[in-house]
């Protein structure tokens, strides 16, 4: 029998991204200045290839536009009721222009994922949605491949490759 393929990045990460994650997508613009914002969910294209981030606009102003300047891009998940989290980076995104209202059933599953994963943990649901409240008008994809990722759980893994087991 021949051994079982090495699980790979994207194994990895289809496995960890479902609703419930506290999601940042950073940017770096001139001089390297970093950009951050909360990203409203996240999710593979059909081939499972590339991720696609949905922010919203309003909030995310720099990021959009160092992300459209050079394609660089981190999305940092992680599960607010065990800190387990990962951080995945690609060169090649690209905000998709015009209105990403095909995304608002992905931003809706994500809001109710995250309020059921928070709000046991003492978080007001007022407070968890208001956090994650958009207007759908509001919303800006973006889609990159994941070249590379990174466990970001506290502990001594914290840094190591993502590969198998994330």
């Amino acid at each position: 029998m021949a051994p079982k393929p090495a699980p790979t990045l994207q194994d990895s990460l289809v496995a960890f991204l479902h609703g419930g994650l506290a999601l940042y997508v950073a940017s770096r613009g001139r001089d390297n200045l970093p950009g951050m914002s909360r990203a409203l969910a996240c999710h593979f294209t059909p081939d499972q290839r590339r991720l696609t981030v949905v922010l919203a606009r309003s909030q995310s102003a720099q990021v959009l536009a160092d992300i459209r300047a050079n394609g660089a891009i981190a999305l940092v998940a992680s599960e607010p009721s065990t800190h387990r989290s990962l951080q995945v980076k690609g060169t090649d995104a690209v905000v998709q222009e015009g209105t990403a209202l095909g995304e608002v059933p992905r931003v809706n599953a994500h809001r109710e994922g995250f309020v059921a994963e928070t709000v046991p943990l003492g978080y007001p649901e007022r407070l968890i949605r208001a956090l994650l409240d958009c207007a759908d008008e509001d919303l800006a994809a973006v889609t990159f491949t994941p070249t590379e990722g990174f466990v970001q759980t506290p502990g001594l893994s914290a840094g190591d490759p993502l590969g198998g087991g994330a």
